[in-house]
């Protein structure tokens, strides 16, 4: 990014992205749990996290109930 800064007629722009982690120990039970719940959920691997990905066309209640019940599942651990 840097780099760019210092090419001509070039202006970096911050992408806002759809994805959000957090740092899990063992993220298998988490996963297993959600899903249990009807959510899908993904990994990373490096660094060893959670991955949740908001799509465009979810609506805010829903994203709510997602949350709700991760911090359910996650008070559970």
């Amino acid at each position: 990014q840097v780099g760019l800064n210092y090419a001509p007629e070039s202006e970096v722009i911050e992408p806002q992205m759809n994805i959000v982690a957090f740092h899990a120990g063992d993220p298998a039970p988490i996963l297993r749990a959600m899903s249990e719940r009807g959510w899908c959920l993904s990994r990373t691997k490096h660094p060893r996290a959670v991955r949740i990905v908001v799509m465009p066309h979810a609506r805010e209640e829903t994203v709510d109930a997602m949350l709700a019940d991760l911090e359910d599942v996650l008070a559970g651990l």
